[in-house]
């Protein structure tokens, strides 16, 4: 959950006690409720100014804002066409931000208007947002034979994700996968509908999946869906598939993720780490693959490879207080989305106190095993 959700403190390998502060004072309904109150007046304000780089910050917290709470305000819709015309003048921090808050909140809304803003958009990273907003409004845009953007390495992702045939894995596929032998190994099993929540599912280092009492493989709900629902390559877009090295445990500062211990992850290539995914990245694609092992052929589980080679970065496991009122009526509720990571529900009370965390049960989970994951890996199954 990045962007402003992702300071964590207190960062060790699996030595945080799982006896998380399960009292917190945000959580309280009154607290959630008075910050909703502020953000949208936020928002209310904000949606009023002029669309100009002098008010990048501004935005930048309303269009978060805006997309923390689903909150599709009628002025921000009725000025889409404005945004359009306006991208000339826009610096590329302004183009993202507002961009993704109108693809996040009325997607294909007004899209049309985008079509004469493509030679304005500052990089190559925009004009892919762009092309989604394009599909979303089902406009089939037409590139110039020279248009830079066709050898840029997301044109290659966004084609990679517009062919990406529907996973063929089934729960009992994934149960016989063999990587990583002799490691213990945590599982995202996903869908390829992000908007229907997954499951964590785990593994010891003998290569049995834990589970309960009857014989049933364990499954720990988990949400790898994006607030923005943006392809994985994408910034703040949807988990992607693949290999993630585990670095360690953390408690998170950050009010929306919560008290409860996350897990700390990093990506390939992610940068300014302390343990990073590769120790050298001389034969960086040779170590991916030699990771996963007979799975390589699959180019969906090199996600996470090519997204962190794009810049994406700071994905982790954790809980969340997020009011879950935010998104009822979606297919998730009450599940909460970040902004990119994997999020398990939680229940917190009126008063403030943790009644339910699925976050701290796998965790709880994990620190049973004898030998620690040094990996998680997110892949898609069959609907």
């Amino acid at each position: 959950m990045m962007r402003c959700l992702s300071t964590v403190v207190c960062l060790l390998f699996f030595q945080l006690t799982l006896l998380a502060q399960t009292n917190n004072e945000f959580a309280t309904e009154a607290n959630r409720y008075k910050e909703t109150k502020r953000l949208k007046a936020l928002v209310d304000s904000v949606v009023e100014l002029p669309v100009q780089n002098g008010y990048v910050a501004a935005w930048k917290s309303a269009g978060w804002a805006m997309e923390l709470m689903l909150y599709a305000h009628p002025r921000f819709e009725a000025r889409l066409p404005e945004i359009a015309v306006t991208m000339e003048q826009m610096g590329a921090d302004l183009q993202w931000t507002l961009l993704e808050a109108w693809y996040t909140l009325f997607p294909g809304k007004s899209a049309e208007a985008l079509v004469n803003a493509w030679s304005y958009a500052r990089s190559n990273k925009i004009k892919a947002l762009l092309l989604q907003h394009f599909n979303a409004a089902k406009i089939e845009f037409q590139l110039s034979a020279g248009d830079e953007f066709l050898t840029s390495p997301y044109y290659q992702q966004y084609l990679l994700h517009q062919r990406q045939p529907k996973s063929l894995y089934s729960i009992k596929d994934i149960e016989q996968i063999d990587i990583l032998q002799g490691q213990s190994l945590l599982v995202s099993v996903q869908y390829r509908d992000r908007n229907k929540p997954g499951f964590l599912i785990i593994r010891n280092h003998k290569g049995n999946w834990l589970k309960d009492s009857h014989g049933k493989l364990l499954r720990f709900e988990q949400l790898a869906r994006s607030i923005t629902n943006l392809p994985y390559y994408l910034t703040n877009g949807n988990t992607p598939q693949g290999l993630y090295k585990i670095t360690g445990t953390a408690v998170s500062e950050n009010k929306w993720i919560g008290p409860t211990v996350n897990m700390q992850m990093v990506m390939p290539f992610e940068q300014s780490v302390v343990s990073p995914f590769f120790q050298d990245t001389v034969n960086a694609t040779m170590q991916y693959a030699q990771l996963l092992g007979r799975l390589r052929s699959d180019s969906s589980l090199w996600q996470s490879y090519y997204a962190g080679r794009l810049g994406r970065s700071e994905i982790i496991a954790h809980g969340t207080i997020i009011p879950p009122n935010y998104y009822e009526g979606r297919l998730y509720y009450p599940n909460t989305p970040s902004l990119g990571c994997l999020c398990s529900p939680e229940n917190w009370d009126a008063s403030g106190t943790r009644r339910q965390s699925v976050q701290e049960a796998w965790m709880a989970k994990v620190n049973t095993l004898a030998v620690k994951p040094n990996y998680l890996l997110v892949m898609e199954v069959l609907d």
